[in-house]
């Protein structure tokens, strides 16, 4: 009789509803995310300005250190327009340093 209880309350546990899926947070309304384009923003004018002066080696060392931020940036589901410029501005100068 135990066995035939523990079964059926098994079989009811599966059977319930799925959990509701949490709304996911927009990234770009964090504080961090802002941050981080401001970051890439100012490596990226540091950047130019370096490259100005014709110090390539160190423009390359900025553009690798920026990658990351500029993969997080990207990783949101709608960038902000600023995101969207710092990240062209970054792969300009990449392309730049080509």
């Amino acid at each position: 009789m135990r066995f035939y209880v523990t079964l059926a309350a098994a079989l009811l546990c599966g059977c319930s509803a799925p959990p509701a899926d949490q709304p996911k947070t927009d990234p770009t309304t964090e504080a961090s995310y802002g941050r981080a384009v401001q970051e890439l923003a100012s490596m990226g004018r540091q950047a130019e300005e370096l490259l100005h002066n014709g110090k390539s080696d160190e423009v390359a060392a900025i553009v690798s250190n920026g990658q990351p931020l500029l993969d997080r940036l990207l990783a949101a589901p709608r960038p902000t327009l600023a995101a969207m410029e710092a990240v062209s501005d970054f792969d300009q100068l990449y392309g730049r340093l080509l």
